[in-house]
């Protein structure tokens, strides 16, 4: 089981973007299969906002396919559960678009830019970007309400 991060409430005072780098810690770095319930929600959440922030829609799937991790509805469900409502509507949208198209391997760059060129996303790409309220509040939402599952501070 993953264990929360322990830190110094002094240290905390001192650098409060530590209880965030914890946090960000565990759900980027640990294996989601060692993670409580609380945990690999927030993982499932972060790597769909992180893969949407750094790629789109076409990052999320071709690296979750590498990942072998293609339970989409487990991320939606998380996501529902972040109260993230409309992000996950939109990755159920960006789904059906997938389902639908002929996929190749993409095995290098220039066939990931040729894809993406293509636009399939691009529309649900910026209608995420422009989601109220964004994943960032959404987490710090849920570091303040579940912040001993991944952070204990001592005194």
């Amino acid at each position: 089981m993953t264990s929360p991060r322990i830190i110094k409430k002094c240290d905390v005072e001192k650098e409060p973007y530590l209880v965030w780098n914890m946090f960000i810690d565990i759900v980027a770095c640990c294996c989601m299969t060692e993670m409580n319930e609380i945990q690999k929600k927030a993982a499932l959440c972060f790597w769909y906002d992180s893969e949407l922030q750094n790629g789109g829609h076409l990052q999320y799937f071709e690296n979750m396919t590498m990942r072998d991790t293609t339970d989409y509805q487990e991320v939606a469900e998380a996501l529902n559960w972040l109260g993230a409502k409309s992000q996950s509507e939109i990755l159920l949208k960006a789904v059906a678009i997938r389902k639908t198209e002929k996929r190749g391997i993409i095995k290098n760059a220039f066939d990931y830019v040729v894809r993406a060129k293509e636009g399939k996303y691009d529309a649900l790409d910026t209608e995420y970007y422009n989601c109220e309220p964004n994943m960032n509040l959404l987490f710090q939402d849920l570091i303040e309400k579940y912040q001993n599952e991944f952070v204990i501070i001592e005194e």
